[in-house]
């Protein structure tokens, strides 16, 4: 470790804490210890070396505005995820870790942040997503094998809305949709090495991921093989006895668009309905066109067109689809 320049070698590595007001007095001090034992990473990351625990003594001078600089060796680093390095640190008192924005000197392998205060400090690496936010954006997905979705997505928690994936081979139904708000109506369960998605962000964001292998020249196949995410339809059926299997169907302008079949989950009976753009099929989705939904032919709701999840009750039409009670 080196404080103001001035070297504190030690046998795990080098640390140096940079700045002003390092002067210290009879009774005062700091410590740095490096640490094997460290509580639960984030699930997209990749712990580079050791951790380090600083602590310092109650009087000691405040530490703000000062610098600290980590070394690592190039052995430690998963290929592919040096540019991915972050500092990562939790106060005493927290519950996570926060990724620090770190300047990374990569030719001599160092990585420094501005010092948060006492706490643990470890370098981490990810694979490293661009997501070209807000709004949708496509990309494709990295890394080796295939992730639960919420898992992969667990670095973007909170800034995206939905995610699409499309299977070419599911001719009954291409279209495969994951949201953190509509989990009932989920179809899209993992992300898979090579395949490209939509995305709906709330901002310009990166997305992390945990692993080492990158797929080579995948940018552009994407774009070659997925139309626009389209607009889901999702609704609970309500009223006399619904039951799964009725036919759901959703039109524009007199063309039928999409048809789905009620399905039950848990004790209630729902839907969910692709209704794709007009560039996938002609007439179809272009925004803010009236999409007519009709339940075994009955008209239940109207909603305007708009990618990704929209529950019936947009545009102030209920989002209960409710059944005719018939008498015998």
């Amino acid at each position: 470790m080196r404080v103001g320049g001035a070297p504190i070698s030690s046998a795990e590595g080098d640390v140096q804490l940079v700045g002003d007001n390092l002067t210290f007095t009879s009774g005062q001090f700091l410590l740095l210890q490096t640490t094997s034992s460290l509580p639960t990473l984030p699930p997209w990351a990749t712990l580079i070396g050791q951790g380090y625990r600083f602590t310092t003594s109650p009087n000691a001078p405040t530490l703000t505005g000062n610098s600290l600089s980590f070394s690592y060796l190039d052995a430690e680093v998963p290929a592919g995820e040096e540019s991915g390095i972050q500092v990562y640190y939790r106060s005493p008192t927290a519950t996570t870790w926060t990724p620090i924005t770190t300047t990374l000197d990569i030719y001599i392998n160092l990585a420094s942040v501005p010092m948060q205060g006492p706490g643990l400090y470890a370098l981490m690496s990810s694979v490293e997503v661009p997501i070209a936010g807000p709004g949708w954006s496509i990309f494709a997905y990295p890394v080796a094998g295939q992730r639960p979705v919420a898992n992969a997505l667990a670095g973007i928690a909170g800034q995206y809305t939905a995610i699409y994936g499309y299977d070419l081979a599911d001719t009954a139904d291409h279209w495969k949709l994951y949201s953190p708000t509509t989990v009932a109506w989920n179809d899209l369960t993992t992300l898979e090495y090579g395949h490209g998605y939509w995305i709906d962000s709330t901002a310009v964001i990166t997305l992390p991921l945990h692993g080492a292998l990158m797929a080579q020249s995948q940018s552009t196949r994407p774009q070659s093989i997925m139309p626009a995410p389209p607009m889901t339809i999702y609704a609970v059926v309500d009223g006399q006895s619904p039951v799964p299997g009725q036919v759901v169907t959703a039109t524009i302008g007199g063309v039928r668009c999409a048809e789905t079949t009620t399905r039950a989950v848990g004790e209630q009976v729902v839907y969910a309905l692709d209704v794709p753009t007009t560039s996938e099929q002609r007439g179809c989705g272009t925004p803010g066109a009236l999409v007519d939904v009709t339940l075994n032919g009955q008209r239940v709701g109207q909603v305007s067109w708009a990618s990704g999840p929209q529950p019936l009750g947009v545009g102030g039409e209920p989002n209960r689809v409710l059944l005719p009670l018939v008498y015998r």
